[in-house]
Formats: C-alpha cells, sequence, structure tokens
C-alpha cells in the first residue's frame, strides 16, 4: 500500500517518541554507567542522598548504595574504621571510585583510605576489586604491618588501580591472581615487602608507568603468560630487586632500574627484549647485578641499556642454572653457567 512521504515522517516521528518515552531504541537505558555520588569523611552523612551538597559519609555506605556502574568522587579526608568504614571495602561491577588522581590521593589535604580486613584469598586487605570497576586517587594504608596484608586484591576480575600512593604500614600494594585485561598504572608503592604480587596471570595485563619505592621486591611473579607486560616503570627501591619471576613468560620492555638488583629468575623465561622486539631497559642505574638467572631456560635480553660497559666484560649477568640469557644479536653476547663471567 503506498503511503504519501508525509505520512511516513510522521509515523517515524512517533515511533521516535515513543522509543524515547519507553527508555531508548529498544535496548536497556544506561542509567547506571551516569549516576554520581559524593562521599565526604568531613561533612558527609550516610542519611544524606549522597549528591555534591549532601554527600554520604563513608565509602562502605557508598559503595553498597550507589549499585552497580556508578561514579563516585569522594572528598578529600581520612576512610578509616574510626569514621565508620568496614573493611575490606568491597567494589560492585563497573564502579569508578574517583579520588585526587593528580596528586595520587597526596596532598595538602590527602584522600586516605586506611584499613584491612580478611578475604577469602588468605590475604588480607583494604580493597576488593569488582569486574570492570576503577580505583583512581588514594593514598592507601595498612592499619597495621601483619604478613599478607595488600592494599588491593584483584582476583578474577578485569579492573583498573591507576594514580594512588601505596603507603606504609602495608606488606604488598596490589595481589593480583586471575587478573585477565587489569591495568596497574601510574601508582606509587612504599610498601614494605612487594609492591605488586601476580600469580596465575594469563590474558592481557598491563603493569605500566608505576614508581617502585619498596625495599625488598618491587614485582613478584609466580607466573605469567607472554600477554603479561611489564611497561615502563621505575624501580628504586634502595635494597630493592626490581622484578622477580618464579615461574611464566611475562615481556618487560622500557623499565627503567636503579636499585642494586634489576631482574632475579628462579624459574620461567621472561622476555627482556628481541631483535624484532627490542627490551629498551635502561639497567644503568643497577649497582649490583643486572640478571641473576638461576633457571634452564634461554632469556632473550636484547636491545637494553647496560650500566658501564657490556655485559660479558662486566659481569652484571649471573647464571646459576643450566639456562642462558642471550644479551645481543653476536654468537658471543650470550652468558651460561660455563662462562667466566657468570660466578660471583
Amino acid at each position: 500500500m503506498f503511503m504519501p512521504r508525509r505520512t511516513l515522517c510522521a509515523l517515524a516521528s512517533a515511533l521516535s517518541l515513543f522509543l524515547a518515552a519507553c527508555g531508548g531504541s529498544g535496548s536497556a537505558p544506561e542509567e547506571a554507567d551516569t549516576r554520581t555520588f559524593v562521599v565526604d569523611a568531613l561533612s558527609g552523612s550516610d542519611s544524606n542522598p549522597g549528591d555534591t551538597v549532601k554527600p554520604f559519609a563513608t565509602l562502605t555506605h557508598a559503595l553498597a548504595a550507589a549499585g552497580p556502574g556508578a561514579t563516585i568522587h569522594v572528598r578529600p579526608g581520612l576512610y578509616d574504621e574510626a569514621h565508620g568504614e568496614r573493611f575490606p571495602l568491597q567494589l560492585l561491577l563497573g564502579q569508578r571510585v574517583i579520588g585526587n588522581a593528580d596528586a595520587r590521593g597526596l596532598g595538602p589535604q590527602p584522600t586516605v583510605i586506611a584499613g584491612e580486613g580478611q578475604t577469602a584469598y588468605n590475604v588480607s586487605a583494604t580493597l576488593l576489586m569488582a569486574h570492570g570497576s576503577w580505583l583512581v586517587g588514594f593514598e592507601i594504608r595498612g592499619a597495621s604491618n601483619p604478613s599478607f596484608h595488600y592494599g588491593i586484591v584483584l582476583h578474577g576480575v578485569n579492573a583498573h588501580v591507576e594514580n594512588n600512593t601505596f603507603a606504609g604500614p602495608m606488606y604488598g600494594g596490589v595481589y593480583a591472581q586471575h587478573p585477565a585485561g587489569s591495568r596497574i598504572e601510574r601508582n606509587d608503592f612504599y610498601t614494605t615487602a612487594y609492591g605488586a604480587y601476580l600469580t596465575a596471570a594469563a590474558g592481557r595485563l598491563n603493569v605500566s608507568h608505576n614508581r617502585f619505592h619498596t625495599p625488598a621486591r618491587g614485582i613478584r611473579i609466580d607466573d605469567a603468560d607472554e600477554n603479561v607486560r611489564i611497561d615502563a616503570n621505575a624501580f628504586l627501591g634502595q635494597n630493592q630487586i626490581g622484578v622477580s619471576v618464579e615461574a611464566g613468560r611475562p615481556r618487560l620492555r622500557r623499565n627503567t632500574f636503579a636499585a642494586p638488583y634489576a631482574v632475579e629468575v628462579h624459574g620461567g623465561a621472561p622476555d627482556l627484549g628481541t631483535p624484532a622486539d627490542p627490551g629498551r631497559n635502561d639497567f644503568s642505574g643497577t649497582s649490583r647485578t643486572v640478571i641473576n638467572h638461576g633457571g634452564a631456560a634461554t632469556l632473550p635480553a636484547v636491545g637494553n641499556t647496560w650500566p658501564g660497559q657490556a655485559p660479558a666484560a662486566g659481569g652484571q649477568i649471573q647464571v646459576g642454572g643450566a639456562g642462558t640469557v642471550v644479551w645481543g644479536t653476536e654468537a658471543e653476547q650470550r652468558v651460561s653457567a660455563l662462562s667466566p663471567f657468570a660466578a660471583r
């Protein structure tokens, strides 16, 4: 049946108005992704609606009241158990919790989350991340310094942890188990043992542009596949081992090491650079051993900056097992346990 053009336009307009009234073009409205709440430890109340004029007082209440997908802006203040928080704080699906990103939670008026609680993962934590969640712009502290207390736990989720400061007393900063797709970026770690502890890390995981001031290990990797990237970090601890690898094949690129020991390998085969994809790691600030290889694998370490002379002349590579470190493209640019430069 033929309809005049004017009639078709009128029908289309009416249909558009009907769909708008029903929430869009037939798909569920994304209001959960646009809701915003405010928390203020100094002036807020959990009986408030949580808006800019009448903010909530605690993160504990805000996380539950806001629901999945909401954005929660947190004003400067101390968020601890004495002020009503209950730990560990549990983020919900897709929540974005934002403090002072520019100052990484510090500054004249810091935004501090301090506390810890037991989790189901054999560690205690200040916060538990959820799939799709973000935590940005906080100083995160522990209430004490027990073993296996971490600021943040990522367990089987894709989450973002960015622009935060992990301060003591705290055993570790981020504990990540099965964290496929997560990003740990632009954080400062002042923890007492580990900055980041990665275990069963498979799938895309980026640990990049962080600064590790930790006295023990910056990053410990118990297992990681080749999609785990340790990229453009700075390792600055005075007694530190920058990266410790127990198993797996993580890729290290563009990192700066200014600590006594750069990379320690007990097992696995981390990739520190190949001829096709040079490492561009800067080891020039390493004062003791650059690579201490105790495993059996051949480690590629091509295209990096070494302290002083080349490794074969300076002995910055130590091999105590059956493995080999290949640091250049020439046949003689490799160090094994048989090398005269392998002995301590």
